[in-house]
């Protein structure tokens, strides 16, 4: 991952502890789900979901994303952004949120490919993500659930 990628995807430089981060990102239990895309043995994609509120019935998650810089402008991002949010809805989630960089266009343009632009709130230099996603499938029920 670039340095800018990094800025991107942690709001920094890539973790200190990069090994510890990758265990935990490949957690699979109540709180946390990942999805991996590959090209053949290499991983070229990877978005997860952890959950960062789990009162029954509100439980929301953090929804991060990181593609490879050569495999970007694929639809890798999309693709996986749109089954963890599938996954997160049948797992029980009924709120995404993310925290993204402005700057991040990527990012953003993947938000509104999913039909998700209205969970958008602009402050600045973030754009903060917020989609209650039951409230989504009723209105998209063939994309989600």
């Amino acid at each position: 991952m670039s340095a800018h990628d990094a800025h991107l995807r942690f709001f920094s430089a890539l973790p200190k502890h990069i090994d510890a981060f990758a265990e935990q990102l490949c957690l699979h239990d109540s709180t946390h789900f990942a999805l991996g895309a590959f090209e053949g043995r290499h991983l070229v994609g990877v978005a997860n979901y952890v959950v960062i509120d789990a009162t029954s019935g509100h439980v929301a998650a953090e929804i991060p994303l990181a593609v490879a810089a050569h495999d970007q402008r694929h639809g890798i991002g999309t693709l996986l952004v749109r089954r963890v949010g599938t996954a997160a809805y049948l797992r029980g989630v009924a709120r995404l949120t993310a925290d993204i960089l402005t700057e991040n266009t990527l990012m953003l343009a993947i938000i509104a490919e999913q039909g998700w632009k209205d969970a958008l709130r602009y402050d600045g230099t973030i754009a903060h993500f917020d989609l209650e996603l039951d409230a989504y499938r009723q209105a998209q029920p063939a994309r989600i659930g």
